[in-house]
Parts: structure tokens; C-alpha cells; sequence
């Protein structure tokens, strides 16, 4: 009985830590010494996961934490640090505008991504008691307008900020 045994020299290459390269299709980073691979949704849980205490110190538990990291980047106590300093130098109400015109303009994609998938939907819908409700507006033409004009107000309401 024989073997065949075939050899391939494969190259090493040391990676050090934070190093990223690609590797059999996927791409791999070494992080705090372990070698894990790259996804798309690091990017996302980078975003979303709230650390265990800010840069000042503070840890972060109590759930007004979670909406300071979430909107400012920082926790609440540095959020009111940060906000009494703007007030001091007299920039409360641009800081305001800016805070208010942003949520807006958040609501405003939210408004127009909603009006655009809810125009494609079927019109027809079963109401509480059980009967089938058929809407003439077969084609969403009726939805997609009111929607586009409440869009327009909405647009005009926000460049007036």
C-alpha cells in the first residue's frame, strides 16, 4: 500500500494586535490577543452597545445613561456638565434648534421610508369585527400623494428652524 503525501509550503505571517487582512474570503483582526473575523454588523453593535462607564468615571446604569450614551456619545452627568457650559457661553437656544432640527430630520426619513413602503402595500384591510375592507386606491397613487404633500409641510417646517 502507498501514500501520497503532497506538501505546500504555506507562508506565515504574524499579525500583531489591531492588524486586519483578509484570508480565505474572510476578513480577520486580532483583538485584545484573540484572532476573530470582521462582519458586517460589528460596525452596528459598535454603535449600539453602551460601555460599562464613560471617560469621566461614571458607570452606566441606570437607563438615562443608556439615553445619554445613545444621543450624546457620554453619560448623563457629563451631558449636564456639557450643556450647562453651553448654556454658560450663551448658545443654549442654537444648541436647542440643532438637537430639535435633528430629531426632525430623523423623523422626517422615518415619515418618508414609511410613506413609500405603506403606498406599495395592498389596500385592503380586515377591521375589528372581522369584515374585509377593500380600498379603491388600488394602485397606492391616493396614499403616496397625501403622503408626499404632509412630506412637503414637514420639509418647509424644518428648513424654517
Amino acid at each position: 500500500m502507498s501514500y501520497y503525501v503532497t506538501t505546500e509550503k504555506k507562508s506565515f505571517i504574524d499579525h500583531k494586535e489591531g492588524d486586519t487582512w483578509e484570508e480565505s474570503g474572510k476578513t480577520w483582526t486580532i483583538k485584545n490577543g484573540v484572532k476573530k473575523t470582521v462582519t458586517k454588523m460589528d460596525a452596528f453593535r459598535k454603535q449600539i452597545i453602551i460601555p460599562i462607564a464613560c471617560k469621566c468615571g461614571m458607570k452606566m446604569q441606570s437607563p438615562v445613561h443608556k439615553w445619554a450614551w445613545n444621543t450624546h456619545k457620554m453619560c448623563f452627568n457629563c451631558v449636564v456638565d456639557m450643556e450647562h457650559e453651553i448654556q454658560k457661553a450663551g448658545k443654549i437656544e442654537e444648541y436647542t434648534k440643532a438637537l430639535y432640527k435633528a430629531n426632525m430630520e430623523s423623523f422626517y426619513g422615518d415619515l418618508e421610508q414609511f410613506i413609500s413602503e405603506y403606498s406599495k402595500e395592498t389596500t385592503s384591510i380586515v377591521t375589528g369585527d372581522g369584515a374585509k375592507e377593500t380600498w379603491d386606491d388600488a394602485s397606492g397613487k391616493v396614499i403616496e400623494e397625501i403622503g408626499n404633500n404632509e412630506l412637503k409641510a414637514l420639509r418647509e417646517k424644518i428648513d424654517d428652524i
